[in-house]
């Protein structure tokens, strides 16, 4: 079966680094979830997916597959450069970036947008620590909020939460004598990232910012499943959200679990079958995973996930490199998947078709309400104030 060249929606990616450290022990760092220490760097190189990827480097690069030949290539183009080119050959026609994972060498949104349409992912705890730092009272807290979300949410595509690293995703109501004591605790002990000893505001300004997506009808992000060292895996379960899934003040929010879920993806793929509002992501996963382990998580998300509910994500951070690696083995996983599934007669090649051209653009532009055929128009009204 032949499948279309078709332009890429990255509907979730983070800014790169404009002067990435390219000294082998550095650079390796940037392709683990891990602790970012030296002593990890020698066994970062027995990973399948480092392999993998020093090969997939030397295609992109034109050298040698091996690390001294990627680096010494690698240095020899910035990641500007690197980032145009891999935008034209892999046909990425937009990008939402989620730049409250960022520093000060990250390509601010404006230098991404001069050579992709790119539009801001509103990550809700970065506009939480801002407004804590800004707050005295609790009900400063929420003005601030308030006013922060009128002033970013018209200008952002879509919001999203990293609650599954703070404090979990069960998410429940909480009382307000609850979050009035978890904002004085904040504020007397000096915390700058609340975590779950401060879940009940957690949750109350996540359910908060829920009701904001419902009401304007913009698209809610949530990290699940696996992420850096410092989530517990076990709290990022998306099962855990069928309580708030089963709320009705928020059955009108298009939530999009990202990041299959893994390695819950079985789970994450049930949960978009049974609720109509959410949608599944194939981001960080892959490429993470053996080549085994991406066909895996695609084919127990499509066991009962309706696939025109699964969009494409890079999950791109900290080197461009990563939006190449996303998308070839985005693709290949896909293709190979749904080439086995026409073969053994389970699925027919128009189903097929359809299914690959959804998941890598019309998905995203369905969920994010993106004009036609062409992204860019749409998406300028979010990008206005970069």
């Amino acid at each position: 079966m032949v499948f279309p060249e078709i332009a890429l929606c990255d509907h979730h990616a983070h800014p790169f680094l404009r002067s990435p450290v390219l000294s082998s022990d550095f650079y390796r760092m940037y392709y683990t979830e891990g602790y970012h220490e030296p002593k990890n760097s020698r066994f970062l190189k027995s990973t399948v997916f480092f392999e993998r990827t020093l090969r997939d480097l030397s295609e992109l690069l034109t050298c040698d597959p091996d690390e001294e030949s990627v680096l010494a290539a690698r240095r020899k183009i910035n990641s500007m450069a690197l980032f145009e080119r891999i935008v034209a050959e892999q046909k990425i026609e937009c990008v939402f970036v989620d730049d409250g994972f960022s520093n000060n060498d990250s390509a601010p949104l404006d230098e991404i947008n001069r050579v992709v349409t790119a539009a801001r992912v509103l990550r809700i705890e970065s506009v939480l620590e801002t407004c804590i730092k800004e707050s005295r009272s609790l009900s400063e807290l929420w003005d601030a909020i308030t006013e922060n979300a009128n002033r970013l949410i018209p200008h952002s595509v879509a919001l999203k939460s990293i609650i599954a690293y703070r404090s979990g995703l069960n998410i429940t109501i909480p009382g307000k004598k609850d979050v009035e004591e978890a904002f004085l605790r904040i504020k007397r002990d000096r915390i700058s990232k609340p975590r779950k000893e401060s879940k009940a505001l957690l949750d109350a300004v996540f359910l908060y910012f829920c009701a904001e997506s419902a009401h304007r009808g913009i698209p809610f992000q949530l990290h699940t499943g696996y992420g850096d060292h410092d989530i517990d895996l076990i709290e990022s379960n998306p099962c855990l959200l069928r309580g708030l899934f089963e709320m009705p003040a928020y059955q009108g929010v298009p939530f999009i679990l990202l990041h299959t879920g893994y390695p819950y993806c079985r789970e994450t793929g049930y949960l978009s079958a049974i609720y109509p509002n959410v949608y599944t992501d194939l981001g960080l996963a892959i490429p993470y995973l053996s080549e085994s382990g991406m066909r895996n998580v695609f084919e127990q998300l499509s066991e009962l996930g309706p696939m025109n509910k699964c969009l494409y994500s890079s999950d791109a951070h900290f080197l461009p490199e990563w939006f190449y690696l996303s998308a070839k083995w985005a693709k290949s996983t896909v293709q190979k998947t749904l080439n086995r599934m026409h073969t053994e007669g389970e699925i027919s090649e128009r189903f097929a078709i359809e299914t690959y051209i959804g998941i890598f653009n019309q998905n995203a532009k369905a969920v994010y309400r993106l004009d036609g055929q062409n992204a860019s128009s749409s998406i300028k009204s979010h990008s206005e104030s970069l």
